[in-house]
């Protein structure tokens, strides 16, 4: 058995090789080059058209600063959802809060035959219950405004994109 040059303490095992690697036709290598070599002819062409195609965009982009306004109006809007809804997740738990609290008072009072700090605390609850519908409705229809522009961009980059293979 043949030592390694490189690890000598490392046996290398004998590897079988058949007999039809050593007599290789002719045909077989021209068929070889040829499988090697039409992909190396049509890659070139179709990369050529991809390419210009997409200077032709990229370079549209450029001139009209369109690309990157679209990137930061996207960055934009997500930070803009993001800030909204931290905003009502905030708001949420200070209307709980203010919940519990005003439930704790309404069963402190309740014993007692205060009718105004009664009213006082039904009249906070709703106005409060009020404000959380009206910031929730503002903030879903804020996000559906972004979700709808974020999608029409995203659609005209699509075409974009598989504009050049049609």
């Amino acid at each position: 058995m043949p030592i390694s040059p490189r690890r000598p303490f490392c046996i290398i095992p004998p590897v079988p090789v058949p007999e039809s690697f050593y007599s290789i036709s002719k045909s077989q290598i021209n068929l070889y080059w040829a499988f090697l070599t039409i992909p190396l002819l049509i890659i070139p062409i179709i990369k050529k058209r991809i390419v210009y195609s997409y200077w032709i965009y990229l370079k549209t982009f450029w001139e009209d600063k369109f690309f990157f306004l679209l990137i930061f109006k996207l960055k934009q809007s997500f930070e803009w959802m993001r800030r909204g809804w931290r905003l009502f997740f905030v708001f949420i738990n200070f209307t709980f809060l203010i919940f519990r609290f005003l439930f704790v008072l309404f069963i402190l009072t309740c014993n007692s035959s205060s009718s105004f700090l009664l009213h006082f605390i039904l009249v906070c609850f709703l106005f409060n219950f009020f404000i959380f519908i009206l910031l929730f409705i503002f903030i879903l229809l804020l996000s559906i405004f972004f979700l709808l522009f974020i999608s029409s961009h995203v659609l005209f980059l699509i075409f974009a994109f598989f504009l050049p293979f049609t």
